[in-house]
């Protein structure tokens, strides 16, 4: 019998890891993003690491087109587990991904992480959290923007 949770994860693992693999088609490169003259984004790729700098989260209010309420929101540590399927899948395809915001290097994906103590909050060898109070500024003001 296959349950529908199994079958989430499964999905779930398969997208992670197809996203994995077609990020390293990324060789070199800068693209910069702007909404409405407001430079938004910064990706940076270069030896098979990517650099993802997010300027303004204002913008990022587009992709659900609904508001959704406070209570509906999910916890910073409820991110960080989904986010670990991702993150082994980056080491996996022998990649980084480092998360800046404003310019601040905030958590590390893939194959540079080296956790310490972000290891008991992220619980996974592939996710290291650089600045635990920028990180948590950033979800408040990226939950802020759905409010």
């Amino acid at each position: 019998m296959i349950y529908k949770d199994s079958l989430y994860k499964l999905e779930k693992q398969n997208i992670s890891e197809l996203f994995g693999q077609s990020l390293k088609c990324f060789r070199c490169g800068k693209i910069k993003v702007d909404v409405a003259s407001q430079h938004t984004f910064e990706i940076d790729a270069e030896n098979n690491k990517i650099i993802l700098n997010l300027l303004s989260l204002r913008e990022f209010a587009f992709i659900d087109s609904k508001k959704r309420k406070a209570n509906d929101l999910i916890s910073l540590r409820e991110k960080i587990s989904e986010a670990k399927d991702f993150a082994k899948s980056i080491r996996n395809n022998g990649l980084t991904i480092s998360i800046h915001y404003k310019s601040k290097e905030i958590i590390i994906l893939g194959k540079e992480a080296k956790p310490k103590i972000s290891r008991i909050f992220t619980g996974s060898n592939d996710m290291q959290i650089k600045n635990i109070r920028l990180l948590k500024k950033f979800d408040n003001e990226l939950c802020d923007t759905y409010i």
